[in-house]
């Protein structure tokens, strides 16, 4: 980022400053040799007149000639005074031009055009300073790195220019929450940055957490559309292993990160054992390539049965065994394939392997099975995905009425127009729509009677409390009476004993899929599994899983 601007500071120089500077140079060269000259001239005819007043004039002639010189030299000196005054006025302005290109060069370097705001460079000027002060007029200080949760797909659903005037509107949430020791940077296209002054030891950093989740939980208005964004902050302290501002920083962006995979619109404070965290997640993002070239990843599949025990379909689940990471879990590596833009080549992996998978399965079962993927928001929103499957399924022999999309309902709700489109998309080609992990995001029942969902899949926080918390039973009821009577069938994940089967059977759940029943097995084993489940052989120890 730093060689960013350097560039511009040199492409403004060579484009500006540096062809005002030479021509300064060449007019004040120009105007020293018009004044040599000139005096020059001048002390020739001071002489010839010193010498004619002490001498008789030979003739009248040698008197007018003098005069005429003289009359010369007057004009001579008037023409020279305005060259010299109009000399220094242009002095003047290539001067003020000049120490405008300065000004204009150093905020360009210090100061992000967008917003107005200091960016990272200048940031991390005020964060040593301020830095340099703890002990002497500050307890502590924190600095806070925030990012835009999703708002790679609002910016790429919206367009660029309503993007920035997102930007420009959260920046100026984040500001109006500051005091004046309080300051805030954008770091890049959806972060920023703010460093505040500890008068009282880690006091306010929490605080100010609290404040800007509230202060983005009210919608921004983009022609007239509500657009609701949320944020994940990483917060660090200066302490004796900060040696210098950078170290703060880059602690500040470790905890964010970890506040992104715990489950975004969340604050973590950093402590020193993120630093292993730190060095794992960069290894994971540098082996993207290498796990799909060297076939580290494979797909397992989990059953789902009906209340009389029979097997009706899978879930696909990508897995990723990598001999320098060990078990890399779909939790650590879906998110950093996301922010890397990865996310789309996974996908396309998944979706091919899975369709060779289920032309062996196909070949070698007699029944027909269902089989269900999940599409990240950000393959919903990426048209050469679809794209891409669509091809592969025209070059299967599949049942897609047979083939499944679990796609989250955050997907909905960060652009309801172009989520629905995507789905319209994936409908055409036959394929069915599964809404997942619902009810721990948005949950807007208006939203939802427009989602053209065949299923409903509940999620397991829910499941997990049915018996810690009787809410949770009466929402998951709830859950599953909506569903009905928006003609979806409902599919409840995560069961793990037979109380939970027993009583969302009862509770009238079409389908139950989890470790009580079976973990997830590969390709080669789905046809025993179902043979061993419909034995109603179904328990599974959990340490087996």
């Amino acid at each position: 980022m730093f060689s960013d601007h350097y560039q511009s500071l040199n492409e403004l120089w060579e484009q500006k400053a540096e062809p005002l500077f030479w021509l300064f140079i060449l007019f004040a060269a120009c105007g020293y040799c018009a004044q040599y000259f000139i005096f020059k001239r001048l002390r020739v005819l001071a002489d010839t007149a010193h010498d004619l007043n002490q001498a008789e004039p030979s003739n009248k002639n040698q008197v007018v000639i003098v005069k005429d010189e003289i009359s010369q030299l007057a004009a001579n000196m008037q023409n020279l005074r305005n060259t010299i005054k109009k000399q220094e006025e242009n002095n003047q302005r290539y001067t003020q031009q000049l120490i405008d290109n300065q000004n204009s060069l150093e905020r360009i370097a210090n100061f992000d055009r967008l917003t107005g705001l200091p960016n990272r460079l200048k940031f991390s000027e005020i964060v040593n300073s301020q830095r340099q002060a703890v002990g002497l007029k500050y307890a502590n200080i924190a600095v806070l790195m925030l990012d835009m949760d999703n708002f790679k797909i609002v910016n790429d659903a919206v367009g660029h220019e309503l993007g920035n005037d997102l930007i420009i509107e959260v920046s100026r949430r984040l500001a109006s929450l500051l005091t004046k020791d309080q300051i805030i940077a954008r770091i890049g296209g959806d972060e920023f940055a703010i460093v505040i002054p500890e008068t009282y030891h880690k006091i306010k950093a929490p605080a100010l957490c609290r404040q800007i989740f509230k202060a983005l939980s009210f919608p921004i208005k983009i022609k007239n559309w509500p657009v609701q964004l949320s944020a994940s902050i990483g917060v660090a302290y200066h302490s004796e292993i900060t040696t210098n501002e950078e170290d703060l920083i880059t602690q500040a962006d470790i905890a964010l990160y970890r506040a992104k995979i715990k489950g975004r619109n969340q604050y973590i404070e950093y402590v020193q054992e993120m630093d292993v965290m730190q060095k794992r997640r960069l290894t994971i993002a540098s082996s993207f390539e290498q796990a799909i070239q060297a076939n580290e990843l494979n797909l397992l599949y989990q059953p789902k049965l009906d209340k009389g025990g029979t097997v009706i379909g899978f879930e696909a689940l990508l897995r990723w065994y990598s001999p320098q990471l060990g078990d890399v879990s779909p939790a650590e590596f879906i998110p950093i394939a996301e922010q890397l833009g990865k996310i789309n080549q996974l996908t396309k992996w998944v979706i091919k392997r899975g369709i060779s998978d289920i032309e062996y399965i196909q070949k070698s079962y007699w029944r027909k099975l269902q089989f269900a993927f999940n599409l990240s928001t950000l393959d919903i929103f990426s048209e050469s995905t679809l794209r891409a499957i669509r091809h592969l399924f025209k070059s299967s022999d599949l049942d897609l009425n047979l083939i499944e999309f679990e796609i989250t309902e955050s997907a909905y709700m960060h652009n309801f127009r172009e989520a629905r489109r995507a789905v319209d998309e994936i409908r055409k080609m036959g394929c069915k729509i599964a809404l997942d992990d619902f009810g721990t995001g948005y949950s807007s029942m208006s939203y939802l009677t427009q989602i053209r969902a065949d299923t409903l899949k509940i999620d397991k926080f829910f499941i997990n409390n049915l018996f810690n918390n009787e809410n949770d039973q009466k929402i998951t009821q709830a859950i599953i009476q909506l569903a009905h009577s928006l003609n979806m069938q409902v599919v409840a994940e995560g069961v793990e004993n037979a109380s939970q089967s027993e009583f969302l059977f009862n509770s009238g759940c079409d389908y139950l899929q989890g470790y009580y029943y079976s973990p997830a097995v590969s390709a080669d084993q789905i046809i025993k599994t179902i043979n061993r489940l419909e034995r109603r052989d179904t328990v599974v120890p959990l340490s087996s899983a």
